[in-house]
């Protein structure tokens, strides 16, 4: 339907005809979750603006206190399925976006007598509300918006003792929500005290019980920065007394960059459904930075000598927030781990940083050009060491093969630029560019002569050839895809020469992996190299052999 275009009127006439069908026989479990599916899908089709699209928060609420008294009512013998729960929420968290703008009163009335510290059902009113409020509205619906209820909730937040990890679970996501949805738009200042009392009173005493809210206290208190808030003033003296040495400290410091980033990304871009932010709590590169440098500071002071490691995604960000502290620390120690095969977990350490910082690094304004020059020599320099180095660095050293083949780098024919007398006009650095790319033509060619070379080391080793060909799939597509037809022509030539030199050939998965790229982008090319010796097969069938009575001849037929 979507591929023939369906219009927009009709998009919004399912979602709203589904929707109404959840008002339908609400003990089917099973064609309920088939809607809740359905509309799930719908609702994420397309982004629409909330005055194209509004829904009734009435009909999801009373799917869920009817899955409560069902579940009591059955004593938990026959309980609801989790799916079917887990599936509710996720409508709900999608469909929150397009409450009318009375929702939030609507919620309050239904569910605020039960706001009260000794209910017996006090943390499931609490998770309904942190479900249920909607936090993304226009600005100047505010006032029938989160204005109504959180000062009240705040409020009760401070009376939850600590000790109590639940109750305060729900009410910490709805304030990382509506610091998200709402950001610029509340004064934190007058809050900003008790926030950072409660989170570094968790941070000092390493309480376990909050470590799965670590993430959304960081995205609350991320969103409460803004060029004139206190809150970076807070947020430099916690950081002060973190370090990398326990996994409470570091999961804290590794993380915050990835919020920070993450926040500058989307300030940077429109998006129909969150507001933009006014440009005077805009966050700015200079608080990025400032931040950034002094969690980078306590990275590099543990990552070489405890080989503190942490996920590439989150490794990335850090080195965002500044990336010319990065640059040339990674260009020294590559060039050094590369020389040296006598400590395999640091040149593995250094390659790690290497495949993580390379976008970042290039991508600088500053930085990026010098940075730019030198990716083809860090790439030939990193593939000399396969087969020099220790297998258990094979997996690192793809990465970071991988990290520089991925940047689509254009490929040009230095040569005929020149005879066509192009070059004069050209800057210094477009020169040694042009240079470099040359370099990066011949790559490919290279790379497959250094892999067939391997083969042989790796042999049917499962453990080594898993290690080896985790990103190999991908540098292989790469290259391909940007190799001129010249340098194709030679790699198939390479592959068909070792598949008739090594009678095993067909054993090696990496050498299989190679030739089904090939087959994927130039299937002409292949076809063509390949089908005399698939006659040949034919015409021997009948005289030369009983393929019944040869293994290893039937699986060589079977394979061309």
């Amino acid at each position: 339907m979507y591929d023939l275009e369906l219009p927009k009127q009709l998009h919004l006439r399912l979602v709203r005809m589904l929707y109404e069908s959840l008002r339908l026989d609400q003990n089917d479990y099973n064609s309920a979750k088939t809607r809740f599916d359905i509309l799930i899908k719908l609702l994420r089709r397309k982004h629409l603006e909330r005055k194209d699209l509004c829904l009734d928060p009435i009909i999801l609420i009373e799917l869920i206190e009817n899955q409560i008294e069902t579940n009591s009512n059955r004593m938990k013998i026959f309980p609801i399925p989790n799916s079917y729960q887990s599936k509710l929420n996720q409508l709900v968290i999608i469909s929150r976006v397009y409450f009318d703008v009375n929702a939030t009163e609507s919620i309050l009335q239904r569910w605020s007598q039960y706001l009260c510290i000794h209910c017996k059902d006090f943390n499931r009113y609490l998770c309904y509300f942190s479900l249920f409020l909607p936090t993304l509205l226009y600005p100047e619906e505010h006032q029938k918006g989160f204005h109504s209820w959180f000062q009240d909730f705040f409020s009760l937040w401070l009376q939850i003792p600590l000790s109590k990890s639940k109750l305060h679970k729900p009410l910490i996501i709805l304030f990382a929500r509506l610091s998200q949805t709402a950001c610029g738009y509340i004064d934190w200042q007058p809050y900003l005290l008790e926030i950072f009392q409660r989170f570094d009173h968790i941070v000092k005493n390493k309480l376990n019980d909050y470590k799965n809210l670590l993430k959304y206290f960081l995205i609350w208190i991320v969103h409460l920065i803004d060029p004139r808030s206190k809150a970076i003033d807070y947020l430099r003296q916690i950081i002060v007394a973190l370090n990398f040495d326990n996994k409470f400290d570091k999961f804290i410091l590794s993380s915050l960059p990835f919020v920070l980033i993450h926040r500058y990304q989307n300030e940077s871009k429109k998006n129909c459904w969150f507001n933009q932010t006014p440009s005077e709590s805009l966050l700015t590169e200079t608080i990025i930075r400032e931040l950034g440098s002094s969690i980078q500071q306590k990275f590099f002071a543990k990552y070489f000598i405890r080989q503190t490691r942490i996920e590439s995604m989150l490794l990335s960000a850090l080195i965002m927030t500044n990336p010319i502290v990065f640059a040339d620390l990674i260009e020294e120690n590559l060039s050094i781990g590369c020389d040296d095969y006598s400590r395999p977990n640091f040149f593995c350490s250094i390659l790690h940083l290497y495949a993580s910082s390379v976008y970042s690094i290039i991508s600088d304004d500053t930085i990026g050009p010098k940075h730019r020059l030198k990716l083809a020599e860090n790439l030939y320099k990193i593939t000399d060491t396969l087969g020099t180095h220790n297998h258990s660095a094979y997996p690192q050293i793809l990465s970071a093969i991988k990290s520089i083949v991925i940047l689509e780098i254009p490929f040009f024919d230095f040569a005929k630029m020149s005879e066509a007398n192009l070059i004069s006009s050209l800057t210094k650095f477009e020169q040694k560019f042009l240079k470099q790319s040359d370099k990066l033509v011949q790559f490919p060619l290279y790379f497959i002569d250094r892999c067939l070379n391997l083969f042989e080391i790796i042999g049917e080793n499962k453990h080594l050839q898993e290690a080896f060909s985790k990103d190999f799939d991908l540098i292989l597509i790469s290259m391909f895809i940007r190799c001129p037809h010249r340098t194709i022509e030679e790699i198939i030539d390479k592959i068909i020469n070792f598949y008739q030199n090594n009678s095993n050939a067909t054993n090696f998965k990496l050498f299989e992996l190679i030739l089904q790229n090939l087959v994927l982008i130039y299937p002409e090319k292949i076809m063509r190299k390949f089908f005399p010796y698939l006659l040949d097969y034919f015409a021997v069938l009948p005289e030369r052999f009983d393929l019944e009575n040869s293994s290893n001849k039937q699986n060589k037929f079977k394979y061309n």
